[in-house]
């Protein structure tokens, strides 16, 4: 599957995906393939999508 494919069908928002995949790796390479591990990550992204998917709602008629 190519990324463009991945991108169109995973994003809810496309430039957000990105920016997310970029700072992800960069953490990546920068702890050398060991980043530390996020307090509370798991949380925020839970959070996140029960936003978007309540903004998401609204906005049907």
């Amino acid at each position: 599957m190519s990324a463009t494919k991945i991108v169109d069908e995973a994003a809810l928002d496309r430039y957000e995906f990105i920016r997310n995949a970029y700072f992800q790796q960069r953490n990546y390479l920068v702890h050398d393939g060991n980043p530390p591990r996020q307090a509370g990550f798991e949380d925020e992204l839970d959070k996140e999508m029960e936003e978007s998917l309540s903004e998401s709602e609204k906005k049907k008629p």
